[in-house]
Order: C-alpha cells, then sequence, then structure tokens
C-alpha cells in the first residue's frame, strides 16, 4: 500500500533542458517553407518520410492549426533536397450519417 504525502515540493530536474529541434517547425506560419539537403547515397524518400513523420509528430504533440506538404525535388544545381511547407489545417467535415 501506498501512503499519501500532502504538500511535498517536486525536486528540482536534473535532466537537462533536451536538445535543440532539427527543424524549424516552432518557426513557421503558413506559407512558410524550409529545404532539407539530402546526402549523396541517400534516398530522397527516406529522408522525405523521416521529415514528414517528425512534422506529423510536432503537430500532435503541439496542438497546432498548421498542416504541412513535404515534396522531393531536385534543386536549381541539380542536387535531390525535400521542401517543407507550412499550410493551414483544413477543418475536418463530418462523414453523411
Amino acid at each position: 500500500m501506498f501512503q499519501i504525502l500532502k504538500n511535498v515540493p517536486v525536486p528540482v530536474s536534473t535532466r537537462g533542458p533536451g536538445r535543440d529541434a532539427l527543424y524549424p517547425f516552432v518557426h513557421m506560419g503558413p506559407g512558410d517553407s524550409f529545404i532539407v539537403p539530402v546526402a549523396d547515397g541517400v534516398e530522397s524518400i527516406k529522408v522525405a518520410d523521416r521529415v514528414r513523420g517528425a512534422a506529423a509528430t510536432w503537430r500532435k504533440r503541439n496542438l497546432s492549426a498548421l498542416s504541412f506538404s513535404v515534396r522531393a525535388f531536385k534543386n536549381e544545381e541539380g542536387k535531390n533536397v525535400i521542401g517543407v511547407w507550412a499550410t493551414k489545417s483544413k477543418p475536418k467535415v463530418a462523414a453523411a450519417a
């Protein structure tokens, strides 16, 4: 059985503040975008999937009204890159009964 303790202060955390975000989702608004370079020898689809997952996780954890579109393409120099665009979320439509 556990004893209930009253008015015991929470100890100060000994853990650090955590790591810095890899992608700048928190600083984005609708219409903003950023580019993620793809290293030579790495499949663009794998990088796009990683970025897409990070965007979905960030959106869910922050209850954000933003949606993110992720696209793989070649930049002006012919290098593979991943583009990420912030858009407004579309309201969900209720299914007809």
